[in-house]
């Protein structure tokens, strides 16, 4: 029943109204030495012809052009900066991380390298299971976020050892030992290796009977020898395995250790970027008059409010014109006669290069000197000069998609067109232009993003 209830009175305030064109019948500036003076004539919807006349100094109006905005375009380059600075610091970062890398792994090739020259042969070897090389993307993530993502994980690395060698070595041994002993025999007799067990030892092939007792005696002691001089060898072959075994294990773990520190310090770095990017987007904004939406982090914003604010100074003296101008008027006539003279403002919507400075926006003593202005400039230019002249209200600016409108802190009227936002009622307008609608009354747009639900901020300035 409430929405329907709102849904009627944003309808008949769009519609009850038949709004006609804004007419600004005079509008004048000139410079006059260190300030500049103003003269405006415009009618109201009652046909009734205001006039407004203020000077401004030329330093205001200076001062003015230094917060010229460029919302999309500003945003852009926010992110092209500190991506190109954070691209910066992560070479460097990546490129020390990566040196520190690159020197364990050639150190340990050293120390395979000694290993195997002290066992002789390339017994143990270490491969890279991808480039050895670390590697991270910074990039745009959605509209307005930077991402840091890794391209590449800490290169594994895969070590082996070449039985194989060792192997070959062990029957080389053997060889010698056969030949040595069989050398020193009867040609009748011969030795041969048998392996029983997993054992290498000398058997006595005989050939014929051997009926020397003295020869056989030596014969039995020969082999005897040669089955140690086998034995022994074979025991240091199994010691060197053992030895391969260990060091090979050791290298694992130090490499394991290495791959593990080395992804540790690469996340962190990737942490410590993001934040940075984070804080200098930040600074970023605040130095260029921008904001993070609060219903969606992606989206960057013109900071409506602190423009309003710091133009207060410079406002004063429109205000002060105004304020002369209210004699007789109750308070509604009063926001009447603000709102009548920001839509009798020639709508710009400062997006293709008509106005220098300007694309998208344009601050609040912008839009009143050079008599111009889209949407959401006039209605920032509105809400500064609200704040100055009734202080003891809030004033809100309202974005929807593609458009903004002013929201007045004020008990709305029958047919009015309100809002009501963390316990404040506001009365809606349009002080866009080029038609003049009343107090209370929205255009059919905006009546239906508003019935809707598809309001996509709310900003405002509250009482001092």
């Amino acid at each position: 029943m409430r929405g329907l209830l709102l849904w009627l009175l944003l309808v008949g305030g769009a519609f009850w109204y038949t709004p006609s064109a804004a007419r600004q019948l005079f509008f004048e500036k000139q410079r006059e030495g260190e300030f500049v003076k103003f003269s405006y004539r415009y009618q109201g919807n009652t046909q009734r012809t205001e006039a407004l006349g203020f000077v401004l100094s030329h330093e205001a109006i200076e001062a003015s052009e230094s917060m010229l905005l460029n919302n999309a375009d500003l945003v852009r380059a926010a992110n092209n900066f500190v991506l190109l600075e954070a691209k910066g610091r992560a070479a460097q970062r990546l490129a020390e991380l990566q040196e520190e890398f690159e020197a364990s792994i050639d150190e340990m090739q050293r120390s395979i390298a000694i290993f195997n020259g002290r066992i002789g042969g390339k017994i143990v070897s270490m491969t890279l299971r991808n480039s050895k090389r670390l590697r991270l993307e910074l990039s745009l993530s959605g509209e307005n976020l930077l991402d840091i993502k890794v391209l590449s994980s800490v290169p594994g690395m895969k070590f082996t050892r070449n039985k194989q060698v060792l192997t070959a070595q062990l029957n080389a041994d053997a060889k010698a030992i056969i030949a040595q002993t069989n050398a020193s025999l009867p040609k009748e007799w011969r030795f041969v290796v048998v392996r029983e067990t997993g054992e290498t030892r000398f058997l006595l092939r005989k050939n014929k009977a051997i009926q020397d007792q003295g020869t056989r005696a030596r014969a039995n002691t020969t082999v005897s020898k040669s089955n140690a001089r086998l034995r022994t060898r074979y025991e240091e072959h199994k010691q060197t395995l053992k030895e391969v075994k260990n060091f090979l294990e050791g290298n694992k773990e130090r490499a394991k250790a290495l791959i593990a520190e080395t992804s540790r310090r690469l996340a962190e770095t990737r942490k410590e970027l993001i934040v940075e990017m984070k804080e200098e987007k930040s600074q970023f904004r605040a130095q260029h008059y921008l904001l993070r939406s609060k219903k969606n982090e992606r989206r960057t914003l013109i900071d409506y409010p602190r423009i309003a604010q710091e133009a207060l100074p410079r406002l004063d003296p429109v205000a002060q014109a105004f304020r002369e101008s209210f004699e007789g008027k109750d308070e509604r006539e009063q926001v009447a006669t603000i709102l009548h003279f920001f839509q009798n403002i020639p709508y710009n919507d400062l997006t293709k290069g008509k106005v220098r400075g300007f694309i998208g926006f344009a601050p609040p003593i912008e839009v009143i000197a050079r008599n111009l202005g889209d949407c959401d400039s006039k209605t920032t230019a509105m809400m500064g000069i609200l704040r100055l002249l009734l202080k003891d209200r809030s004033v809100a600016l309202f974005l929807v998609p593609g458009h903004a409108f002013l929201g007045f802190e004020m008990k709305p009227q029958e047919n009015d067109a309100f809002y009501t936002y963390q316990g404040k009622t506001y009365v809606l307008m349009e002080p866009t232009g080029p038609y003049v609608r009343p107090i209370g009354s929205l255009t059919e747009s905006s009546a239906a993003h508003v019935q809707a639900g598809r309001i996509d901020e709310i900003f405002t300035l509250s009482p001092y």
